[in-house]
This record gives structure tokens, sequence and C-alpha cells, in this order.
């Protein structure tokens, strides 16, 4: 093995320190083949399994295509392409069950956000997927899928209010940069046919309030450190000398970091002779590693925390790919024709690459995915984490300050709040900020807490020091599963009004932007009840087919057709069954 890390500074090393955890050696990785559309999943022993991708005739695999996989590592979204029209249809495939889930045809698809940015197509906790598209001449639009009960849950087009005056000329495409919490989105118009990974314009969209707000902290080739809230980008800045006629799509000069606590984004290195392409996290976020061009060839670099550069690839290894695991990182090359994925393991000192796995020849494999099955995070939090240099003043978003709460109040370091839940549910307050830190406490609704840190970005959700009355410190989130769990008290020691809870009974579908004259078929597995089939019906102005329902005797009841005939959902519930619901069937 040749040895690569011919700038790598040895005190990289230090930065090890014990974790809060344990924190796995080993990692597993989804490696997908657009050459021919199969997906490969891969660990440090090799090669544990490959399979193709299955098609919907008459839509195929699409040449130069992406899919995303979700943070569970359970189910991958993919595009499929009609033949000699520009229809496409988003297919969910299930890897433990092996069946597609759910598939949403759209029509006149210029550009699709999956080829854009796969990664945060997935909300954090892999039960909402975004879609964004392209449409041909002009215009996009944006929905969100709801994996649970395959419904959209929300929807954007170029038409809304809160883009007058945003051009959506041909190729402009939402795109999801980051699924801050499962209800809250960052996006960015990207405009396809272009090298350039600038957004045209970036946003923070909120789900539960349909608010649109402008953002700075997301573009469209970002890499998030969940745990400590910290996004990296690569951005031009012309606080910087620049050599833009050296490069042929523009100069990207800068690295840049994001922190979504304090809501300030900053230039932490900067080089007047490249252009940087793709910074990720790597070593648990102790460094980032990010490919340079010069005008002449690509090499990748490490870089440090303290903005130094700590190592780097040797310039005849040609890493197309990049991806950070909690001991260092993985990537792949073509080796002469044969690509392969190599591992680096920082921790253990090792400065030679360990080749783990080779694939078909004159393909070239993309690292779609690396975690562990069955979570939603990988990387770990080990502090303490050096600064980061701030080269620049800091650009400060208009949105950094924290939301207001219902009746105008705001959750502050230094008052209190009152826990809310549904249903009686106690709140989990954990050791640290993150779903990876043990249980300290778990509280009822209507206990009152006092905030002394935070909010800290991790997993997706805001989480916030809290202290109990008994003394007890730990941290919770803000908001969960839709719902605010902490609510600021005002000076009279009364919480806002909550919002109305549900009436037992009512219609349990989330309302939906879908258009009447627009269509979605359902389709079921062997059961489903009639509170189902009602929900479907009530949510039907689109509806075209309904499933037959079978009873609990194993009768067949009627099913339901409604007009429409756009889009369709087609989603599949395989075993469901939900006997509590009256007149269940």
């Amino acid at each position: 093995m040749r040895r690569w890390l011919l700038l790598f500074v040895l005190g990289v090393l230090a930065l090890a320190v014990s974790p809060v955890y344990a924190i796995p050696a080993e990692f597993t990785a989804w490696l997908y083949t657009p050459d021919t559309g199969s997906m490969t999943l891969v660990d440090l022993s090799g090669e544990r399994d490959t399979f193709e991708l299955p098609v919907s005739p008459p839509y195929t695999i699409r040449p130069l295509s992406n899919v995303s996989v979700s943070p569970n590592g359970r189910l991958i979204a993919y595009m499929l392409a009609e033949p000699d029209s520009t229809n496409q249809q988003l297919m969910i495939y299930d890897y433990n069950t092996r069946t597609v889930i759910a598939q949403y045809p759209v029509s006149s698809v210029a550009y699709n956000s999956i080829d854009f940015n796969p990664r945060f197509a997935f909300s954090p906790d892999s039960r909402r997927i975004a879609l964004g598209y392209s449409i041909d001449p002009a215009g996009w639009e944006l929905v969100v899928i709801d994996l649970d009960t395959f419904s959209i849950t929300g929807s954007l087009s170029s038409g809304d209010p809160a883009f007058a005056g945003v051009p959506a000329t041909y190729g402009v495409t939402p795109t999801v940069t980051y699924f801050r919490s499962p209800t809250e989105l960052a996006i960015a118009l990207v405009l396809g046919g272009t090298d350039a990974d600038e957004p045209a314009g970036s946003y923070l969209w909120d789900l539960v309030t349909a608010s649109v707000t402008p953002h700075l902290g997301y573009a469209s080739a970002t890499d998030v450190f969940a745990p400590t809230g910290e996004a990296v980008m690569a951005l031009p800045d012309d606080r910087f000398p620049m050599m833009p006629d050296r490069f042929m799509f523009g100069q990207f000069n800068t690295i840049q970091i994001y922190d979504s606590a304090r809501g300030e984004r900053w230039p932490v290195f900067q080089r007047s002779d490249w252009t940087i392409y793709g910074p990720k996290f790597v070593f648990n976020a102790q460094l980032v590693a990010f490919v340079a061009y010069d005008g002449t060839s690509e090499r990748v670099y490490l870089l440090n925390r303290d903005g130094a550069i700590a190592g780097a690839l040797p310039p005849e290894v040609n890493a197309y790919e990049i991806a950070g695991v909690p001991d260092g990182f993985i990537y792949a090359k073509p080796d002469g024709g044969v690509p392969g994925l190599y591992s680096i393991n920082l921790r253990a000192g090792d400065s030679d690459g360990s080749r783990v796995w080779s694939g078909v020849p004159n393909t070239y494999p993309r690292i779609v995915w690396v975690g562990s099955f069955g979570t939603d995070s990988f990387m770990y939090l080990e502090p303490p984490y050096a600064n980061w240099p701030v080269l620049a003043d800091p650009v400060v978003d208009a949105s950094a300050t924290s939301p207001t709460e219902p009746g105008g109040l705001t959750l502050r370091v230094g008052e209190r709040a009152i826990i809310r839940t549904t249903e009686g549910d106690l709140l989990r307050i954990r050791s640290g900020p993150g779903t990876n830190f043990v249980v300290v406490r778990s509280v009822p609704p209507g206990t009152t807490v006092e905030l002394i840190g935070g909010p800290t970005s991790s997993g997706g959700f805001n989480w916030w020091n809290i202290r109990l009355d008994d003394g007890t410190t730990g941290w919770t989130v803000d908001f969960a599963d839709g719902e605010e769990t902490l609510v600021p008290i005002g000076a009279e020691g009364a919480p806002p009004t909550a919002a109305p809870t549900a009436t037992p009974g009512a219609d349990p579908s989330v309302p939906t932007q879908l258009r009447v004259g627009d269509n979605a078929l359902v389709t079921t597995g062997a059961y489903v009840c009639a509170a189902c089939r009602a929900w479907v019906a009530r949510s039907c102005a689109r509806w075209r087919a309904i499933p037959t329902c079978v009873s609990s005797a194993g009768q067949p009841r009627s099913t339901t057709t409604c007009g429409g005939s756009s889009k369709c959902l087609t989603a599949r519930r395989a075993g469901r069954r939900r006997s509590s619901a009256p007149n269940a069937c």
C-alpha cells in the first residue's frame, strides 16, 4: 500500500480524545452503480450484498442518475425515466422487506433534486422524503411524502407568493440541502445544467406553519455534522483574492462553516489559486476532507479545525468519492479501470489505505450512504472540539433568533419552560444533546424546568440544557413528532394557550395541498380497516382508486373509485392492520 498522508500532521491524532460513549471501529456503506442500477452493501469485511433496483415498466433506470438512502440505511429512493418522454417516477424501496413500498410519477421533468443532493432527501427519522423537480419548459415543484401514511404533507411551487420575483426559468430545481427536523427543511433553488453549486436562493421551510424564510446556512453542496449543528460548504467570497478566469465554471475560493446555534456563517479557509469542491466532515468532524482543482489537476486534502492543511492524498490516487466515518474516512477510486473502496483509520494511527472492496471494471460506483443499520445517527459528539478560525466577518442569518412561540414568547436561557406532550407521554431527558446520549430521567407533561443552555442542533432536533426543580440537569428537545415539547412560561407563570387536541374519531389524515383533479392510487397488503378506507375517501378529491377492504371474517368489501388522471401516488401497506378502529374490517 502507498503511504498517502504526505502532509499529515501527527498532532491531528491528539484530537481523538476519550469519547462520551463507545465509537464503533466499523462501518457499513451503500454503493450505487448508475451504469447498471445496482446497489452494493459493503463493510470492512468486503461485500455483504448486491442487487439491481427494481423497475416499473414502462419506466427504466436513468443513466447517470443518483439515489438517496434513508438515515437508518433501510429505504432507497431513486428516479426512473419513461423512454422517449420527460416523465419520471420516484420509487421507494424497502431493503428489509425487499419490496417497493411507494411510487410517485411526475410529468415534464427537466431535473430532480435527488440527482443534485441525494443525502438529505429523507427526514432524520427516515419517515418522510422530499422530492423537488423542475418542470419543462419552466417552473418547479417540491413535495414532502409521509411514508407512514403515504400522504403528501406539504408542497411548494414556483407560483407560491413566497417566491414572487424569483425567476422560475428552465432548470431551476428546489433541492433539500438539510432536513433540520422532521418538519423543517432547508432548501436551495439550484440551476440544472451547470456545475455551479451556489444556489439561486436558499430558504427554510416549516411544514407546520407553512412559512418560507430566506436563509444562508445550507448551500446545495453542504455537509452537516448534526451533533454540533455545524455545516460546511465551499463558496465564492470576493473578500479574498480570486482567479475566476482560470476556471471554466467559476471559482469557489473558500471553505465556510455555518453554526446553526449562532445563525452565523464565516470562512475558515481560502486559496486564491484553487477552486474547491465537496467539503465533508470526516473523523467525527475533527477534520474536513475536500477536493481542490488548480486548473490542471485535482487532489484531496484534509483541513484541521485550526484552518491548516493536515494531510493530502497523492495526486495520482484520483479519488472520485469521499465519505466520513467515525475513525477517519473512506474513498473510491478507479484503480486502472477496476473501482475500489478504501478505508483510512486515523484513530488507529493508520497512514496507509486498506482496500476493502473491488467493483465491476469500467464502472464508477458512488458512496451514497455510510452508517450503522437501524440507527439514524452515525457520527458522534467528541467534545471538546477546537474553535474554527474566523477569516472574515461572519454573515448573520436573518432567522438566527429563536422562533417565536405561540403567545409571542420565546425560549431563552435563564428563563423557565413547561414540558408538554400528547396522551400523557413522558419526555426523555438525556445526558447530552443527542439521541445517542443516555436517558437520565423521563418527566411527565406539566413539569416546569429552567433553561440553562442551548439551543444545540443535533440529529435534526434543537436541544436545550435544562434543570429540574430537584437539581437534575440534562438535555431535551423543544419539538418532536410535530408537537412543541418545551413551551416558554410567561411572566405570570402560565404557558401560552396550547393548540387544541384532536377529537377522537376525527380525520387522521394530514391536510395536503393536492389539487382537485389530481390523482393518487393507494394499494395495500392483505388487510386494511374501515378507518383507513374512510381516511382515503375523505382525502379523495383526487384519489382514483381505493383498494378492496377485507373484513375480519375474510369477506371483501366494496372498492370506491374517484375521478382524476394526472398524478398518481402509489403506496403499499403490507400487512398493516388497525383493528381498534370502529367497525374495523
